[in-house]
């Protein structure tokens, strides 16, 4: 465990609902997958207003309200920026104006029926800075108690630099980190960690492109790999499909385990937490003793 916001641990694994949670998995599965996660450690969960149209953090928000955990044990973390559709499977929109901020916190404490969020993070930056008045509103969350922590979830490089530029005003960054673009984003990474801003680490495994699992084998994951192939169709899935396969390749000729795609991003120097999101209790198990594994082979070295 590192003790990373301020005095609360948090685990170096952390849970996210991403896009697919609120789509593929239903209600009393989801109450399931959260009640294994905390009872195996995991007290960070990260979602947006945006996710599957606004499902995912609904659904996260109903499971750990029907919980037993006490709300000072765990840490939510959710986004602004991005606006969820208001058709089913329609395109979500940016808007970073402050009216727009204001909406989805006001949401977001209402779906968790909390008075304050543990970490909001601006969801990408729009191809424009951030006008004056969104981000007063944006860093004010901080003291006035509604938000404990401010960050950045960055997509690609220029996000990073504004992240850095604005260092001043940002405590944790969350960026894409696995083996296809870890060479490109580890420098902005390290630097950041040079300000003292917590790095979390997210899609170990690209998307479901470096994972060796099997789709459309069982119907109970039908939802799922539909939504993941669907997924493929995108113009950057396509980009790193062939870099992943030859990733996957290495990996075979190695003898690497399945799970190689997460250890490395849990061995990885510049971060400080790493984001999975599984819908397999299987998985979720596997990964956590995957993590135990590390930590034991640190502490005998």
């Amino acid at each position: 465990m590192i003790d990373t916001f301020n005095k609360k641990k948090c685990s170096p694994l952390a849970w996210g609902t991403g896009a697919v949670f609120g789509h593929a998995c239903p209600t009393y599965k989801a109450s399931k997958l959260i009640e294994l996660l905390l009872d195996k450690g995991i007290n960070l969960f990260d979602t947006g207003p945006s996710y599957s149209s606004g499902k995912s953090q609904k659904l996260l928000a109903k499971c750990l309200q029907s919980s037993s955990v006490n709300r000072g044990d765990i840490l939510i973390s959710t986004k602004i920026g991005s606006v969820p559709p208001k058709i089913p499977f329609g395109k979500t929109k940016k808007n970073f104006t402050k009216n727009s901020f204001e909406k989805l916190v006001i949401s977001s404490l209402n779906d968790f029926k909390t008075d304050y969020l543990d970490v909001l993070f601006l969801h990408g930056l729009p191809t424009q800075e951030i006008d004056e008045e969104a981000f007063n509103y944006f860093t004010k969350l901080k003291p006035q108690g509604k938000v404990r922590f401010l960050g950045v979830a960055a997509h690609n490089k220029k996000d990073l630099e504004w992240a850095y530029r604005n260092s001043n005003n940002i405590d944790v960054v969350m960026c894409h980190y696995n083996l296809i673009n870890h060479h490109e984003v580890e420098p902005y990474l390290l630097r950041l960690k040079e300000k003292s801003i917590t790095i979390v680490g997210s899609t170990p495994f690209a998307g479901g492109l470096l994972s060796k699992r099997k789709k459309f084998e069982k119907l109970s994951t039908f939802k799922r790999d539909l939504f993941y192939s669907l997924k493929d169709l995108h113009p950057r899935q396509r980009r790193n499909h062939k870099k992943a396969k030859d990733i996957l390749k290495q990996i075979s000729i190695k003898t690497y385990s399945k799970m190689f795609p997460l250890e490395f991003s849990l061995n990885a120097k510049c971060l400080d937490i790493t984001v999975f999101g599984s819908l397999s209790q299987q998985s979720i198990i596997n990964s956590v003793n995957l993590l135990k594994e590390i930590n034991h082979s640190e502490h005998l070295s």
